[in-house]
């Protein structure tokens, strides 16, 4: 059940660690707040706009994200199960089991993507920026328009990504190991 008590806020961020559990949230603006830590478990975002939003380490167990803009929203090491989120948005662990909230626009910076399963996801419009993703399997993900800017694509493993961004391609060295080239 969803409480309206009021929220500990430093202007328009949550003190880090406070507790937002239960609090309908719904047409919130949270652009580029500070959000990490906090328990977000059971709370209501409809339409609320968390576009570069940071809840590093934020617990969003229940929580109702299916209608917020998660744009270029960093959500490393998310904690909790079975939140809604929008069409094409999952929770997916890095090559390290470090939780993350996954899908087009995501900011997956400084993960470890080593080894990691992104096949068939939508990283498309992604901020994947100084990672190593060797290894990793990327076999039918969409990186249409991803910033790829300092991450190395190393022997990429079960197949190619179905879209790339411009000017990146796959190339496969002579002893047939596959990479992904490109600016940056």
């Amino acid at each position: 059940m969803r409480t309206q008590k009021p929220l500990d806020y430093a202007g328009p961020d949550l003190k880090p660690g406070v507790s937002a559990k239960g609090q309908d949230l719904s047409y919130a603006d949270l652009d580029g707040a500070q959000l990490m830590t906090a328990d977000l478990s059971d709370s209501l975002f409809n339409f609320a706009n968390l576009s570069g939003a940071a809840l590093v380490g934020t617990t969003i167990t229940n929580t109702d994200l299916q209608y917020a803009n998660l744009n270029q929203l960093d959500s490393k090491g998310i904690k909790g199960i079975t939140p809604k989120l929008p069409t094409g948005w999952q929770v997916l662990p890095d090559g390290q089991g470090v939780q993350f909230l996954v899908g087009p626009g995501a900011d997956l910076t400084g993960g470890d993507w080593r080894n990691a399963d992104l096949k068939n996801t939508d990283l498309s419009y992604a901020l994947i920026l100084n990672s190593d993703t060797m290894k990793s399997k990327l076999a039918g993900a969409d990186l249409t328009g991803a910033t790829l800017t300092g991450t190395y694509f190393g022997d990429l493993s079960g197949g190619d990504p179905a879209h790339l961004p411009t000017d990146w391609d796959v190339v496969q060295n002579e002893a047939g190991a596959r990479y992904l080239i490109g600016p940056g």
